[in-house]
């Protein structure tokens, strides 16, 4: 048997990924019907794991298509920043049966991520406007889009 074991389901609009390794048991919940697919989670997942699905142009699409997936559940460590970042709370994480705040993940309590006083599609602000460190400052790169004026 090959861990982490990984099963998908789906409980009316929440879609489920779950990965149960030896000791623990994560649990990745997308509620599809808050999601509007802004992509905001798959731009900023530091292992690429989200993903949408391709359509050709043109083609039409249905919103349930055009959802974020996990493509290799196994690639994800559970970081919870897609949740982090997630604007409409779309996203959520269980590990050992306990929901995960934001405030809960491990990257805020070691202040590598800001307590956020607003989350928007493209934009993100923390409280102190002063945090900065590389990594926050290659999140907020990626879901930042510069226009010229």
């Amino acid at each position: 048997m090959k861990f982490p074991i990984v099963t998908e389901s789906w409980i009316g609009a929440l879609r489920m990924t779950k990965m149960v390794y030896m000791t623990r048991k994560c649990v990745m919940i997308m509620d599809t019907d808050k999601c509007i697919t802004c992509k905001q989670c798959m731009k900023v997942c530091p292992q690429g794991v989200l993903v949408q699905q391709e359509f050709p142009r043109k083609k039409r699409t249905t919103k349930m298509e055009r959802i974020p997936y996990m493509e290799n559940p196994r690639d994800c460590v559970f970081c919870g920043i897609c949740e982090y970042f997630c604007p409409y709370d779309a996203i959520k994480l269980k590990i050992d049966g306990e929901k995960l705040d934001r405030e809960d993940l491990p990257l805020f309590k070691k202040k590598i991520l800001p307590k956020l006083s607003e989350i928007k599609v493209m934009k993100a602000i923390p409280e102190d406007s002063n945090f900065h460190n590389r990594f926050w400052d290659r999140l907020i790169d990626k879901i930042t889009i510069n226009r010229n004026p």
